[in-house]
């Protein structure tokens, strides 16, 4: 698993076996009191012994729905708040017309998707590098960002200084 972070493999391959220590009791909880949900129903699916979904299929696929759901969500609204906050005015509109809100969601989903960074991989810095005016030292973790085309029928210009770099601190 590439880690994105300051902690070693070894803590990061421990918080994965902890999360999939949740995601099993999760799992046992839910198969002792089942639901009208998602949950309940895949677990009808791997108790139904009959191939289609295994126990360990069972703890990777909830792992998933439950890291994808988180990191969409927080990724979403982190970009929501720095395009806003980019240009103060902008800001200040949607706080004085709470109606502007479901556009502005809108808008920033149309041109900032977490899903851009899917256009590169993840690079590791063998030297230090400036990207984008911010120098960038060696051992750093950048991730791409593939910004939208412009001329995409936006009525508002995407905000400056909304390229960025994500970078981590070097492992230890």
């Amino acid at each position: 698993m590439l880690t994105l972070t300051r902690y070693t493999q070894e803590e990061v391959d421990q918080a994965y076996r902890e999360f999939n220590g949740y995601v099993s009791d999760l799992i046992d909880r839910n198969r002792a009191d089942p639901g009208d949900d998602l949950l309940s129903e895949l677990t009808q699916i791997s108790d139904a012994e009959d191939g289609r979904l295994s126990r360990d299929e069972l703890v990777a696929t909830v792992r998933a729905l439950l890291l994808a759901g988180h990191e969409t969500t927080s990724n979403m609204i982190a970009i929501m708040t720095a395009m806003l906050l980019a240009d103060r005015s902008r800001y200040e509109d949607v706080v004085d017309d709470p109606d502007l809100v479901p556009g502005t969601v809108e808008e920033v989903l149309r041109l900032d998707s977490t899903l851009s960074v899917l256009g590169g991989l993840p690079r590791f810095c063998t030297e230090d590098v400036e990207l984008s005016e911010t120098m960038v030292p060696a051992g750093s973790t950048v991730i791409p960002h593939i910004r939208p085309p412009t001329g995409t029928g936006s009525s508002s210009p995407t905000p400056t200084g909304s390229t960025r770099a994500a970078r981590t601190a070097p492992s230890t």
